[in-house]
């Protein structure tokens, strides 16, 4: 439902079911082209016609069900730059859908670690089996600007809040920019895709490329990218900015990571072994004091004699106990 060229096979001048319609070919070819370890992440904007959700909200996912793909879950985008709506009754759509459809659900292949983000809690709280400072689950709720903030600066943070437009990342200078596509998607969610439903070294494709978002991500996350569209002028800017981005730029490892890193837990006194003053024997202590490993090696060794403070305890113990004898009579008159 977006004016994208002039072509009249553009598919944004078609609605519900004439969309469905001519999008199921491009369904059966992705299908032909997918390898069974592959995966097909197709994103949507659920629409409304005339104050009704469009029927190409629930025809989308069953045409790609009934062409041979399985659909084994759905993935929400929260917008930062949601549009406002024009319905005096409707909210504005602040999500997007994405629907993972693969071959065979047992044989598609993604990478969960790739996405996962260090424990808000790993610093405070040092018991290894409850938070794991090597990544958390984010689950299938993609939120854009916590991508934004994770890799940027302060600076950079700082820059685009005082910008025009706050919500648009700056991409690679192109030699065309008076060209604006009217649905760019944000590179934080196509970079955040091609890491969890890609390798490496694979290849991504997109045939609705637009001005090219996918592909720049692919070149930049070192996979290898096909990429079409009907549009000449925008595979002419797409090419300008991936003539820019060096490959492999955003690859993540462990010397020269982009995102903040949290740092490993404290492990409790209690896991870990001391060895005892007294005997050289490793144990585990039940305090962070503890020094030795017995009650008998406590005792036997110089250094566990009893403290000034007991004794003292002990002596005014027995000058009580004088006193009390001192003014028994009975006593006394024995």
């Amino acid at each position: 439902m977006k004016h994208y060229s002039d072509d009249p096979r553009d598919l944004g001048n078609f609605q519900a079911e004439e969309f469905i319609r001519r999008l199921v070919p491009v369904i059966a070819e992705w299908r032909r082209t997918l390898k069974p370890t592959g995966s097909l992440l197709l994103n949507f904007q659920p629409q409304t016609i005339d104050g009704a959700v469009s029927p190409s909200t629930w025809l989308l996912p069953q045409a790609v069900a009934m062409n041979g793909l399985y659909i084994v879950q759905e993935l929400w985008i929260v917008k930062t730059n949601a549009m406002p709506s024009n319905s005096p009754r409707l909210l504005k759509p602040c999500v997007e859908r994405v629907i993972h459809a693969v071959k065979d659900p047992a044989t598609y292949v993604v990478d969960k670690a790739a996405i996962k983000r260090p424990s808000l809690w790993a610093h405070q709280d040092n018991r290894p089996w409850k938070y794991s400072a090597a990544g958390a689950d984010g689950g299938n709720f993609l939120a854009p600007a916590l991508e934004r903030l994770n890799r940027l600066a302060v600076k950079d943070v700082l820059r685009l809040v005082c910008a025009e437009d706050a919500n648009v990342l700056p991409i690679a200078k192109t030699q065309n920019q008076s060209i604006v596509h009217p649905a760019k998607m944000l590179d934080e969610v196509a970079e955040w895709l091609i890491r969890y439903g890609s390798a490496p070294g694979g290849t991504v494709g997109d045939n609705f490329c637009g001005s090219g978002t996918s592909a720049i991500a692919a070149k930049r996350l070192g996979r290898h990218y096909v990429a079409s569209d009907l549009n000449a002028d925008y595979v002419a800017q797409a090419e300008a900015a991936l003539a820019e981005v060096e490959f492999g730029s955003l690859l993540v490892d462990s010397t020269t990571s982009t995102r903040p890193r949290a740092s490993a837990p404290r492990p409790p006194a209690q896991h870990v072994a001391h060895s005892c003053a007294a005997c050289g024997k490793n144990f585990f202590p039940s305090k962070p004091w503890q020094r030795f490993c017995s009650r008998p090696c406590h005792d036997g060794h110089p250094n566990g004699k009893r403290r000034p403070h007991e004794k003292k305890v002990d002596t005014r113990r027995s000058r009580r106990s004088r006193t009390a004898q001192a003014k028994d009579p009975v006593h006394l008159d024995q």
